[in-house]
């Protein structure tokens, strides 16, 4: 393997600025996939298995197994879910590679709708999101449906460590079966990288949930420093004006030009609020909060 330093120097990013404040892993890494093509023959073979193992670093530090006891997805999934009435469903979206809030849904007996299929080898469908799970009430005198309780919906906007490609389908397998996972690692292009199978469906999904008239987005812990994501965003709280929003962080202090644009949307009078709290702390929130 190549040392950071010989990476960069590969690749003709600046390695000055490796293990200093002027360090950005997302330009790196696009840096280095750029380079790939430019590389001699002869130092191919390392470079690519230098790269490799970088994402494989990325993936092993994003795979966390879930902690009901010391971590809170469930209990924000149960709080949310719980305002939420049918036929409506809660949708969580996340950037997040990680399976927590599947292991934490699974932990309380909800059914998770992310657009993979509920056959035995489960496959990516985006048509899935579109689905209610419903039965007929028994009585014959109205077509009433009852709908499922406890179903949510999940759209990873990233990627998951679960997912892999095997032909010409994305397939949904337990974490420790994947080799490569389908997944958007940082990088400067991840715009572009967006446009691709199956991140524009699960994109479009995102979009069209925050068109919907009467909507309250919640986010924790974003900087809207993804700028695909904060102009995705940033377009609906000024085309929808039945879109609320609620922007939770342990900082308020954020500098992106994505957080600085959703400040100027609140100081024009869009319905914005700022809440400075941790995840940890968010449910005990959100107990008290009323959703329409």
């Amino acid at each position: 393997m190549y040392s950071i330093k010989k990476m960069a120097k590969l690749c003709r990013y600046s390695y000055d600025d490796i293990g200093n404040d002027k360090f950005n892993l997302e330009d790196f890494i696009s840096q280095i996939r750029k380079a790939t093509q430019f590389i001699p023959n002869d130092k191919k073979a390392k470079y690519e298995s230098t790269q490799k193992e970088i994402f494989d670093v990325i993936k092993s530090n994003t795979n966390y197994s879930y902690d009901s006891r010391k971590l809170k997805q469930g209990a924000f999934i149960n709080i949310l879910a719980n305002k939420v009435k049918a036929p409506n469903k809660l949708t969580i979206a996340t950037t997040n590679y990680d399976v927590l809030f599947e292991e934490a849904a699974l932990d309380m007996g909800y059914t998770v709708i992310d657009g993979f299929t509920f056959s035995p080898e489960a496959y990516f469908d985006a048509d899935i999101f579109e689905w209610n799970l419903v039965r007929d009430i028994p009585n014959l005198k109205t077509k009433e449906l009852e709908y499922k309780k406890k179903v949510i919906n999940l759209i990873k906007l990233h990627g998951s460590v679960t997912w892999e490609r095997e032909g010409d389908k994305i397939i949904r397998k337990k974490k420790e079966k994947v080799e490569e996972p389908v997944m958007i690692f940082p990088s400067s292009d991840k715009y572009l990288q967006s446009y691709e199978e199956p991140y524009f469906e699960l994109f479009s999904k995102f979009q069209e949930v925050l068109n919907r008239p009467n909507t309250l987005l919640i986010t924790t812990g974003f900087s809207f420093g993804d700028s695909h994501i904060a102009t995705m965003i940033s377009r609906a709280i000024t085309h929808n004006h039945g879109l609320s929003v609620l922007v939770t962080d342990f900082s308020l202090n954020k500098t992106t030009d994505g957080w600085k644009s959703l400040v100027g949307h609140m100081e024009s009078g869009h319905s914005i609020v700022f809440l400075k709290s941790s995840f940890a702390d968010l449910p005990s929130y959100l107990g008290g909060v009323t959703l329409c």
